[in-house]
């Protein structure tokens, strides 16, 4: 998690959610970055289908 804090922007940007995807096994982080902070938005079991979870309605 120290690369997030240090580097927010060296995580994949991934357009298609909308959100930087850090992995930190076995998990994936999705989060946001703004002007003066770093949101993360969740925390995702890195086995999980990404498509399904953020396509889902209401889901971020």
């Amino acid at each position: 998690m120290e690369q997030l804090i240090e580097f927010p922007y060296s995580a994949t940007f991934d357009e298609r959610f909308g959100v930087h995807l850090l992995p930190v096994a076995p998990y994936i982080v999705a989060y946001l970055v703004t002007e003066d902070e770093v949101q993360i938005v969740r925390v995702v079991d890195g086995r999980r289908d990404l498509n399904a979870i953020f396509s889902a309605p209401g889901e971020v």
